[in-house]
This record gives structure tokens, sequence and C-alpha cells, in this order.
């Protein structure tokens, strides 16, 4: 997980699964711990795969 503005890693995020296959067409949901005084900051995640190209991902939360 990183800022999407600065491209600074925010630490320590934890992720439920971090490697994982998947099929085409199919869900997956992960959930991740991290600071709460992070949410002040646009976030985003970076998913990649074997048959995938880079892709980042901005984080819309739950509130």
């Amino acid at each position: 997980m990183r800022n999407s503005s600065t491209g600074k890693a925010i630490l320590p995020a934890l992720f439920d699964d971090g490697y994982f296959f998947m099929v085409p067409g199919q869900k997956k949901e992960i959930s991740l711990e991290f600071d709460p005084a992070v949410l002040a900051q646009p976030l985003c995640i970076t998913i990649d795969g074997y048959n995938l190209r880079e892709n980042k991902v901005t984080l819309r939360l739950n509130e």
C-alpha cells in the first residue's frame, strides 16, 4: 500500500493474502490492516501478475 500522491510506502500494512492465483473472471476480496492515521492520505495498491500488466488501484475505504 502506498500514498498515491507521493508513492511512499505505508508501513506497516498487513494483507490477509498477498500472493494468490485466480482464473479469468474470478473475484477476490482482500483485507488490509494499517494505522487509521493514514486514512487522511490518498491510498493505492499495485496489482500485477504472470499474465497481467501492472495496475495501480486507488483504494476507496468504507467509513
